[in-house]
């Protein structure tokens, strides 16, 4: 269990060379033009770097639930109330670093992946995305969300089975592979598309013990893996049990990744997605944590009844409340 320093350390130094080093100018790296279902991909849930009113951002993993009224994100010893905004308190949502939390962090490098979500009139989540590709499909999934909620409430948003959008993605960002996966690719521009020998990692900068340390990492990551996955089993009679195991798959599919990208000597792809894995996994570990020690009636789901837990203090929508869709700077 790593120490509150090196938590820190892993958080802030770490994500933003990770995250920086895939955010680049729109139009100057490869790019593909897909369609997914954006629903889809938030419905599975990625992590976010979060920042909050106290301490260093930590990852976390976040998710839109089953009846799309709820943005949740799993926070270790805390029940899943507490750490979810209802889509309709939601007034607000902001790109790039400009809340008070924001700024107590500054990381100017990641504010063209960073967003806010303005909730009961004053209160702010800042999210930090893992790489572009994600932040477009997550601000895709917001944007569609907040209009069906200003339009038909939540209703409309129960109501909603996928959301399909034309998406382009970055080639190069680690999150390409899994998304070209579950998209079907509407076009490609040549000219774009194929990399530069210039672009291709062969691996030519790192020394022996270099790829020895990778491995040794890699090797790390595995047992890691394991450890999660026995505590997936255990969990088989909750009804996440499915919902998890798939997110285990990814995990091992990401682990296969780095083992051919080792295999073809793409040593600095495999640096990074060592890097990516590690907070995957470190998200899903606290995911696990909040479902197995939630409260929640046994046969229901963690996130299912956050509906009930929602109080009157925070059923604050009016008829007099201005349209979100006018403030938000999209």
């Amino acid at each position: 269990m790593p120490s509150q320093t090196d938590t820190a350390e892993f958080t802030t130094k770490g994500g933003c060379e990770y995250i920086s080093k895939y955010t680049s100018p729109r139009g100057s790296e490869p790019c593909a033009r897909i369609k997914i279902d954006v629903l889809n991909v938030v419905h599975k849930g990625t992590p976010f770097l979060k920042y909050g009113k106290h301490g260093h951002p930590h990852f976390r993993h976040f998710q839109i639930s089953d009846e799309n009224t709820h943005i949740c994100w799993f926070s270790k010893g805390k029940e899943v109330n507490k750490t979810s905004v209802a889509i309709a308190d939601i007034c607000d949502l902001i790109e790039g670093q400009t809340t008070k939390n924001f700024l107590k962090h500054q990381a100017p490098d990641m504010k063209p992946i960073s967003l806010s979500l303005i909730y009961e009139r004053k209160k702010s989540l800042d999210i930090i995305a893992q790489d572009e590709n994600f932040y477009r499909i997550w601000m895709a999934a917001f944007k569609a969300l907040l209009q069906i909620s200003e339009e038909k409430g939540e209703e409309g948003l129960r109501a909603l089975k996928e959301l399909p959008r034309e998406v382009e993605i970055i080639m190069k960002c680690p999150s390409s592979d899994y998304l070209m996966g579950l998209a079907e690719e509407l076009s490609m521009d040549n000219d774009v598309l194929e990399r530069d020998e210039d672009d291709v990692d062969d691996g030519n900068e790192f020394g022996k013990s270099d790829k020895n340390k990778l491995e040794k990492k890699r090797q790390k990551l595995a047992k890691y893996l394991h450890a999660l996955e026995k505590k997936v089993r255990k969990l088989t009679e909750r009804p996440e049990h499915f919902e998890l195991v798939q997110e285990i798959n990814q995990l091992q599919q990401e682990m296969q990744q780095i083992i051919t990208h080792t295999e073809n000597g793409a040593y600095g792809q495999v640096r990074d997605l060592l890097f990516r894995t590690k907070i995957d996994m470190k998200a899903i570990r606290d995911k696990i944590s909040v479902i197995k020690h939630s409260k929640v009636k046994k046969g229901t789901k963690v996130l299912d009844h956050l509906d009930e837990k929602r109080t009157a203090s925070v059923q604050w929508k009016s008829q007099t409340r201005p349209s979100r869709l006018s403030t938000t700077h999209f």
